[in-house]
């Protein structure tokens, strides 16, 4: 994690700027959630006991291609750290691929290379393009996309938060990074699903 003081150090970020994240495991649980949520049931994502019936050319349930690449969105607010509160923006992907099945229990570190950088003061942000690489734990590559995002600062009258419950507490994104935030915005986000998954569940 680059510490930075506001988007104008961005301009100072060294060419081909790269972050690693730590691994992070593909759990059927959350594969399976995800098929509810977006309604893609494919049993090769969901169902293990005729996906290993049929012998899967997947090597056994695979998770959602587009699920892999959301996981590499959570790592956002970790390739920077910024001092004054900033606002982080993923304007969006190009150039998807994916390359490789990632199985149950597999393990991905994403690694992001920074590819072009602009600082704009006029507008008072900056937009960064990122490379953005999944390797599982056999070192194979599993996708690669473009990624750009782009940082702003926030308004002091919008540092308190009131599209989400309790956004007094969560404050700004980008500094809701300490363990009792998480933790509390984790329990907040279960609430939300299991709620959808009720209904989801009793009203079809």
């Amino acid at each position: 994690m680059l510490q930075l003081n506001s988007y104008h150090d961005i301009a100072t970020v060294p060419e081909k700027y790269t972050y690693t994240s730590p691994k992070r495991r593909a759990k059927y649980l959350w594969t399976l959630l995800f098929g509810f949520l977006t309604g893609d049931l494919n049993p090769i994502h969901v169902n293990p006991f005729t996906t290993t019936n049929f012998k899967s050319r997947l090597g056994g349930l695979a998770r959602h291609g587009i699920s892999t690449l959301a996981q590499a969105e959570s790592f956002i607010f970790k390739i920077f750290k910024f001092k004054e509160p900033t606002e982080t923006i993923a304007k969006g992907y190009n150039n998807i691929r994916y390359l490789c099945p990632v199985n149950m229990g597999d393990k991905i570190i994403y690694t992001y290379t920074l590819l072009h950088k602009r600082v704009s003061e006029e507008k008072k942000y900056a937009e960064c393009k990122w490379h953005i690489k999944g390797t599982n734990q056999k070192g194979k590559d599993v996708f690669t996309a473009e990624w750009i995002i782009i940082y702003s600062p926030v308004e002091k009258n919008l540092i308190k938060r009131t599209v989400y419950p309790l956004g007094w507490f969560f404050g700004p994104l980008e500094v809701s990074d300490t363990p009792i935030k998480i933790l509390f915005l984790r329990i907040w986000i279960a609430i939300c699903l299991g709620i959808i998954v009720y209904l989801f569940q009793h009203y079809q």
